[in-house]
């Protein structure tokens, strides 16, 4: 569901065929949302959009949920019955902790995958993530979470590992968790 105030300018006409096309241009301010399974409440929404027939283009939309900031663009496509989409979301100051998951489609892989990892290695802390999500009609997903953890715990072979001061991003792509200059202090040393 989302509420907010909704401003918008509409072209409507009639193409070769007869058929009645549209293209609404809109901005959002003052808005709220509870997407997908509604375990993550985003208030604060503004941004602008476009709407066409079977199509939903979001040029930017900035939000928060609590105190983290959200910002998102992408796109969704419909052919039929089958959804295509490709989205860019990023958010600063979030947590493990958090309900993240709840910003992507509780029915997509990724989701799951992305879940168990945070699962498996119990992580904790605060972190800035990027994550580019798509999916073609077919529902062959693709993504790529860029995390910039700021403070870090996480289980590593029965050990309870926690890093402060973090330094660098941890990728997170299907079948592959990279390390791009990762540092931190724990313990006495880092």
């Amino acid at each position: 569901a989302m509420t907010g105030l909704l401003d918008a300018q509409a072209h409507v006409f009639a193409d070769d065929e007869g058929q009645i096309v549209f293209r609404a241009d809109m901005r959002l301010s003052g808005g709220s949302a509870s997407p997908f399974d509604g375990s993550v409440l985003i208030t604060d929404l503004s941004g602008d959009l476009a709407l066409e027939p079977g199509s939903i283009r979001i040029h930017s939309m900035d939000g928060s949920a609590g105190s983290t900031g959200l910002k998102f663009s992408g796109w969704a496509h419909r052919s039929g019955d089958d959804w295509s989409f490709d989205i860019d979301f990023g958010a600063s100051g979030l947590r493990f902790e958090d309900p993240l998951l709840g910003l992507l489609p509780p029915d997509r892989p990724a989701r799951g995958r992305i879940g168990e990892l945070i699962e498996r290695y119990k992580l904790e802390g605060s972190l800035d993530a990027q994550l580019a999500f798509a999916s073609d009609s077919t529902g062959k997903e693709t993504f790529r979470l860029e995390v910039q953890p700021h403070d870090l715990a996480l289980d590593v072979r029965g050990h309870r590992l926690h890093i402060k001061e973090s330094t660098g991003r941890i990728i997170v792509e299907p079948g592959r968790v990279g390390l791009d200059h990762w540092g931190g202090s724990f313990g006495s040393g880092s």
